[in-house]
């Protein structure tokens, strides 16, 4: 019925997109002190599609997010009891004007540009800033974590040859938690937990989400003109090959922060009443109060890259290759202190098809600091295996098996995301589409990987998807 109302109401020339998703997640084990013990999500995604003119396409997208954790009980978080927490937050989606006239193409408002070939670890991929609110996408996920951000693209195809511009206006922040979940950056970092925690003090649990952004990204780029970002990209096809080049000057969304331990400890003892700690530390940090001092400082620097990446077809293989280079990025030292240091990203995969019963992708990616050095999470330089399998049997109609998995090949830590879906069939291609997934996330590492970081995040998940 909700779909025969929505083809009654939609001019010929309009696409709707509609789709509800409800998710619930269970921590598998109890083995961390400050740890979610269930979280549910639910998000709304409404958007219509329309042409203009002939030469003119409208998209506008967007959503109402809803999600909810309970912590165990007794537990706490950072320096203040654990609570349950409950936000809603209304989302703008990808929302642009496309105008083509022949070979030239204009987008303009929020957008999602994907570049590079790679399908799991693309160093070509920089354009967008990540969602990494709710952790790693699992197996199976419809969402693309990434964020559509304003920018103007411009670009040229032909036969033979293609030209992308790029143009961002405003800086904008990977999307995170600093705080208030089991994917917080303190998680990284505990040095931050102290400084960060305080905020308990300033805001009612139903204001926590949205202060989390302005947490991880302190001191943005101001929004001026001239703080935008460009990139370029060309690219050439033919006889089963893609070829692309690119090159890019943008800011650096992993920011530089320092932490002022003397002033964190000092608004730690204030909070706790600790007059013997507030006596010896305020005489040390009261200049620094003077002069506006913060517990955390952050700043964000522009880094060049260039890029170059490949795809051949051959028979039911594609073959892929990616490797970006920059002579400055933003990486933390084994002392936890951000270093700028010359790096290059690769990534090499193939991808193979069989009938559409079975698909599967392996890539082998990682990241070389150019700068002798122990980094956190990369060490003296990071590789790892990834690869998604996915299987549709014939025998069930509407099941899909998925597996993905990652190994590093340079430190002990590894994840897996298993998931099974299932949607039952459509009377017509107009009629509403049901999915039910179930999985599980399983990772675990040595001290100074991201599997390590987040190692105690085993969880079973739940997820029911309604679309149109």
């Amino acid at each position: 019925m909700m779909a025969l109302i929505v083809a009654l109401a939609t001019p010929s020339d309009m696409q709707v997109i509609a789709r509800f998703e409800a998710a619930i997640e269970g921590d598998l084990a109890h083995d961390a002190a400050d740890e979610d013990l269930l979280a549910a999500s639910t998000r709304w995604t409404l958007g219509v599609e329309t042409r203009l003119s002939a030469a003119t396409l409208m998209h506008l997208e967007g959503a109402l997010r809803g999600a909810g954790r309970t912590p165990s009980p007794g537990e706490w978080r950072g320096l203040a009891p654990a609570r349950g927490r409950a936000e809603a937050t209304a989302e703008l989606g990808e929302a642009w004007l496309s105008h083509r006239r022949g070979p030239l193409r204009l987008d303009v408002g929020q957008l999602i540009v994907r570049w590079g070939v790679m399908d799991l670890q693309s160093p070509n991929d920089v354009l967008n800033p990540m969602d990494l609110r709710d952790g790693p996408p699992r197996a199976g996920a419809t969402d693309v974590p990434v964020r559509p951000i304003p920018m103007l693209r411009a670009s040229h195809v032909s036969d033979d040859l293609s030209l992308e511009l790029v143009w961002q206006p405003f800086f904008v922040p990977h999307w995170g938690s600093a705080t208030d979940s089991d994917w917080a950056a303190t998680r990284l970092d505990p040095s931050l937990a102290g400084a960060l925690s305080l905020t308990d003090l300033l805001v009612a649990p139903s204001a926590s989400e949205a202060l989390q952004p302005l947490l991880l990204t302190p001191d943005p780029p101001e929004a001026w003109p001239s703080n935008g970002s460009v990139a370029a990209r060309v690219g050439t096809s033919g006889e089963g090959l893609d070829l692309h080049a690119q090159v890019s000057w943008a800011w650096d969304r992993t920011p530089t922060l320092r932490v002022d331990p003397e002033l964190t400890a000092l608004l730690v003892a204030a909070r706790e009443d600790d007059l013997p700690t507030l006596l010896r530390l305020y005489p040390r940090v009261a200049p620094r109060l003077a002069d506006g001092g913060r517990a955390v400082e952050a700043r964000h620097e522009r880094t060049l890259t260039a890029g170059v990446d490949a795809a051949m077809a051959v028979d039911a293989y594609v073959v892929k290759a990616e490797v970006a280079a920059t002579p400055g990025r933003t990486l933390y030292d084994a002392a936890l202190q951000p270093v700028r240091a010359p790096a290059l990203s690769w990534a090499v995969g193939v991808d193979w098809l069989d009938d559409e019963a079975l698909s599967a992708t392996l890539e082998l990616s990682g990241l070389t600091p150019l700068r002798d050095g122990e980094y956190l999470l990369f060490g003296r330089g990071w590789a790892q295996a990834g690869g998604v399998a996915q299987w549709r049997p014939s025998q069930v109609e509407g099941v899909e098996v998925t597996l993905a998995l990652q190994h590093a090949l340079t430190a002990r830590a590894w994840a897996a995301s298993p998931t099974v879906a299932w949607s039952p069939p459509r009377a017509s291609a107009d009629a509403l589409r049901h999915t039910l997934a179930a999985g599980l996330l399983l990772l675990d590492g040595e001290a100074g990987t991201l599997m390590g970081a987040f190692g105690h995040n085993d969880a079973a998940h739940l997820r029911y998807t309604l679309s149109l």
